[in-house]
């Protein structure tokens, strides 16, 4: 057995159902953080071990992928940080 038919041996033991991997997709980030004054997006990253997040700073996002509803949507998901005493 080659090592990538092993991984994909052992994803199929994490995940019930292979196609969800397939139709996963992991470009779009599903999460918004607000990390010292910058947004980070959070992806899903699909290993060996299972879903992972990775993420990653505004700069890898095009402008006009940054002002649409559904980063506009991560973003309002947010809750404020509390005020310090």
């Amino acid at each position: 057995m080659h090592g990538w038919e092993r991984r994909l041996h052992r994803l199929r033991w994490t995940f019930s159902n292979i196609n969800d991997l397939q139709t996963l997709d992991t470009f779009l980030p599903f999460v918004a953080k607000l990390d010292k004054g910058r947004w980070a997006y959070g992806c899903h990253r699909v290993s060996s071990h299972g879903l992972s997040t990775r993420w990653f700073s505004e700069k890898h996002f095009m402008p006009n992928d940054l002002a649409s509803p559904h980063f506009s949507a991560l973003r309002a998901a947010v809750k404020p940080p509390l005020p310090a005493p």
